[in-house]
This record gives C-alpha cells, sequence and structure tokens, in this order.
C-alpha cells in the first residue's frame, strides 16, 4: 500500500503515535521526532507498507 500524503498515512499508520512511542522508548530524541513529523507533513511525501492477509482454517 502507498500513501502520498501525510494526513491518511498518519491516520492508518499511527506516525504521530508511534513516533511518541519511540520517543518514550529512547530510540529517537523529542527534537528528532518532531523534526521527522514535519518534513513528513510538509510534503512531498510517500509512505509505503506491505500488507499480508492470512486466512486460516481449522
Amino acid at each position: 500500500m502507498l500513501f502520498r500524503d501525510f494526513a491518511t498515512a498518519d491516520e492508518i499508520l499511527g506516525l504521530r503515535r508511534n513516533a511518541a512511542r519511540a520517543v518514550v522508548a529512547g530510540g529517537m530524541g523529542e527534537s528528532d521526532a518532531e523534526l521527522w513529523l514535519q518534513r513528513l507533513a510538509s510534503g512531498p511525501v510517500v509512505v509505503g507498507f506491505t500488507f499480508y492477509l492470512v486466512v486460516a482454517e481449522a
């Protein structure tokens, strides 16, 4: 899946939420997280990820 706008990508993938979690966990500095989010929000941006759907039957 590809998202070409930050608002949709943030809504579906929780970019702001996950950046905040990374800051709390110590994986990212608060200023780095804010700069990253500002860069994404100012565009242009393409956000992509691979989505797998698994169906199992017992």
